[in-house]
């Protein structure tokens, strides 16, 4: 089975579990944190006005057309006034929503109104801000009371304020125009606590369940950066309860994971069970993803753990973790260090996938250093001085040959009597490719004959005979 709703019976059914699973259901302590967060921004607000849609005092290089001195209703028809259905207006809209500290239901009604799709959009995304500014869960949950059913895109805009009461600095990120988002207020704000915002959210989508996954998983991917670990917490109540996930959950559980040991890599390790725990509790892929958010942050110090914990670990989370560590070595562009992980690594599937990106990589490399000083780097290969092995030659060849071919040739001519047999069947190679390309196959015959690794022979001549067909 997916995450996606086989009824809204069975939705609300699941979140119901989920809910009663959690000991949550909109509990009376999570509304005192609200009100204890709101007391005095509402005594402020009430010395203001008595408009039940009253305005934030907003700075000057803010949106021009929201007046603090009129009401909502006011600002709102100088904006249609002055702008004619389009994008100005649109942004306008959501700015007058976005910084009203006014009542959320009755704003909720006034989207209402809109009779353009784009502009009602434009309304409830601003709903979306105001909701996250001001974090009132006693408004959320006198909505979901009331008898007139939501639709979905009200829905959808409940959800999404839900999320971003998380972290005020999503509020800069997801405003429309980021030089207004001091309009809202969000960046002093303190973020919700994840399991008192999961509170609402469950109580939203128990009562509206359709895409409730969705919603859900949302939440989840805006909520693990800020909290992981209360975020597992859900997440794996949640998991046992949906059955079988859809590849958006197991991606976000993987986010979170790496998050989890990137911030705290022991209390992260006693969560999934890696250490002390009597059943381990993630993937082989799962514990990679792990040691790669732990490298991210302290590479040191996660080097040190796996070397001296390598043997308490099964082989696939040895694996998992040398893969990472590997693959993290590339990132830096330290192929060495990451061969001597590789040599570690007991699954043929991933040291086959490692070597690939080494050779990736130094490919990359030897690129670039043949574009700025071919000479130098290919002499130096020829002489074992490189770090670079004998059959790279074909490649440092080939890539000046792309780039300069009078040069090459030159090169040649002065130095091919030099040259050992096993380092010119490398650069004849080099040249055998480049005659296919000409359309010269006798040329490239004439050059295979001197390679005489037989796998590299035989390489070349499938090039040669593809290009004869």
């Amino acid at each position: 089975m997916s995450l996606g709703l086989a009824s809204a019976g069975s939705r609300l059914a699941l979140i119901v579990s989920v809910l009663l699973s959690l000991g949550l259901f909109i509990n009376r302590d999570h509304f005192e944190f609200f009100k204890t967060r709101s007391s005095e921004s509402s005594v402020k607000d009430s010395a203001q006005s008595v408009n039940p849609r009253r305005m934030r005092e907003i700075p000057e290089k803010g949106a021009r057309k929201i007046n603090k001195d009129i009401s909502f209703e006011e600002n709102l028809n100088a904006i249609k006034s002055e702008f004619g259905p389009g994008e100005k207006r649109n942004s306008e809209i959501q700015k007058l929503f976005a910084a009203s500290t006014g009542d959320v239901g009755l704003l909720l009604r006034s989207t209402r109104s809109f009779d353009l799709y784009l502009e009602k959009s434009a309304a409830l995304r601003g709903l979306s801000f105001r909701i996250a500014n001001e974090a009132s869960l006693e408004e959320i949950s006198a909505i979901l009371e009331e008898e007139d059913p939501l639709v979905t895109a009200e829905v959808g805009a409940l959800s999404n304020g839900i999320w971003m009461m998380l972290d005020p600095g999503s509020l800069d990120r997801h405003f429309l125009n980021h030089n207004d988002v001091e309009i809202i207020g969000g960046r002093n704000r303190e973020g919700v606590p994840v399991v008192v915002a999961f509170d609402i959210l469950t109580h939203l989508v128990g009562k509206y369940p359709e895409s409730a996954d969705l919603r859900i998983q949302s939440f989840f991917r805006a909520s693990y950066s800020v909290d992981p670990f209360s975020t597992w917490d859900l997440m794996r109540t949640y998991e046992s309860q949906a059955g079988e996930i859809d590849h958006r959950f197991t991606d976000i559980k993987g986010y979170t994971i790496a998050t989890m040991f990137g911030k705290s890599p022991e209390e992260a390790m006693r969560r999934c069970g890696v250490i002390g725990g009597s059943e381990i509790l993630i993937s082989q892929s799962e514990f990679g993803q792990g040691v790669k958010g732990w490298l991210a942050t302290d590479s040191r110090e996660s080097m040190k753990w796996i070397a001296e914990n390598a043997d308490s670990l099964s082989q696939e989370m040895r694996t998992s973790a040398y893969t990472a560590v590997a693959n993290f070595a590339l990132d830096q562009g330290e192929i060495e260090s990451a061969r001597s992980y590789l040599s570690k690594i007991e699954s043929a599937r991933e040291k086959e996938e490692i070597s690939s990106k080494i050779w990736g990589v130094e490919k990359n490399a030897l690129q670039r250093e043949i574009s700025t000083n071919p000479v130098e780097t290919i002499s130096s290969i020829i002489s074992g001085n490189s770090k670079y092995s004998d059959y790279w030659l074909e490649e440092s060849v080939s890539t000046w040959l792309k780039n300069d071919a009078g040069a090459v040739n030159k090169w040649y001519e002065e130095n091919w009597n030099s040259l050992s047999p096993e380092k010119t069947q490398y650069v004849a190679a080099a040249f055998a490719k480049e005659a296919v390309t000409l359309g010269d196959l006798a040329t490239a015959k004439e050059w295979a004959e001197r390679i005489q690794n037989p796998k590299t022979r035989e390489r070349i001549e499938g090039v040669i005979m593809k290009a004869d067909e």
